[in-house]
């Protein structure tokens, strides 16, 4: 259990916030999609069931902790449970998300006891994966090589940063109570599981998706920066 004392510990004791992560954009292109085509082709407006097996660096202040993650994504209904597992391959925690709560459903005692835990990875899990997502009425702004839609209030500032090639690669949240952003990098080719390739066997009726392989949210408040690294990709049909 030395990485769960590690977490508590850290949590505690930090001062020192990890730096932001960089985006890093093709800029001999240029954007030139619709808001239309950005909200509805962005890989989280799906309605796939998406397995993902991923690692996972957790930066707390000066700290780092490494974990392994199962994650089912159901993209249709919103929702997410992640397992998590130490360098010892046990469970350390498994909860559940939707678009508003988060529930643990097993977690070792230390996670237990620890305030706030499931409402924190929760909100994580929540700005990574499942909300907020762009909508037709934000504002696109064209910025040469990559384009943004804009939501905002008058308390707060919400923009998505989409590249020359319609990806989604940040989500980014300014205001008065809260600052924070995910970053999505490095996007790839992944086979989509259909009833007919999976009944047949035929490779050539494999659909392939672009998926993002690594996914950073930064939270300067709370000196913290968690990076996702996607190691294999798998649809549930």
């Amino acid at each position: 259990m030395r990485t769960l004392s590690w977490i508590m510990l850290v949590l505690l004791l930090s001062s020192c916030a990890p730096l932001p992560p960089p985006l890093e954009m093709r800029t001999t292109c240029r954007a030139t999609a619709s808001a239309p085509e950005l909200v509805q082709n962005h890989w989280l407006n799906g309605e796939q069931i998406w397995r993902l097996r991923q690692s996972a660096l957790l930066e707390i202040g000066t700290r780092k902790i490494a974990l392994e993650g199962f994650l089912r994504l159901d993209l249709k209904k919103r929702e997410a449970r992640l397992v998590a597992l130490n360098e010892m391959g046990l469970v350390v925690f498994d909860l559940h998300v939707d678009m508003h709560t988060q529930e643990l459903l097993r977690a070792v005692p230390q996670v237990h006891e620890t305030k706030g835990f499931a409402q924190g990875v929760g909100s994580s899990l929540r700005r990574m994966f499942l909300a907020p997502v762009p909508q037709l009425d934000d504002e696109l702004e064209q910025r040469g090589y990559y384009q943004c839609l804009l939501r905002k209030t008058p308390d707060t500032k919400l923009e998505f940063t989409f590249d020359c090639d319609a990806q989604l690669r940040r989500t980014h949240m300014q205001g008065s109570g809260a600052e924070w952003q995910v970053v999505y990098n490095h996007y790839r080719n992944v086979a989509r599981a259909t009833e007919t390739a999976e009944a047949t066997n035929d490779a050539n009726e494999v659909v392939r998706v672009v998926l993002p392989t690594q996914i950073i949210l930064h939270n300067p408040q709370h000196r913290m920066k968690l990076t996702l690294t996607l190691n294999e990709a798998r649809e549930e049909i």
